[in-house]
């Protein structure tokens, strides 16, 4: 539900407890924001750290071949 900010101006004087909703909700939606942003952040991580698995298992498979043929 979005309320003008005069209409919220209006309200903060005729009614408190509007006011009072009207700034938790914007702390609500401002968290959300928030939490979105991490989330993407996370996602981005966590393929940055697959790649980096990868090619960590590839540089181990060929470490063992170097260390087979030398054997």
């Amino acid at each position: 539900m979005y309320i003008s900010p005069a209409t919220r101006n209006f309200s903060c004087i005729s009614c408190p407890e509007l006011c009072i909703f009207c700034s938790l909700q914007a702390i609500f939606e401002a968290l959300e924001e928030t939490v979105y942003h991490l989330r993407c952040q996370l996602k981005e991580k966590e393929l940055e750290l697959n790649k980096a698995r990868t090619l960590l298992a590839e540089e181990i498979m060929k470490k063992d071949k170097l260390s087979e043929s030398l054997r």
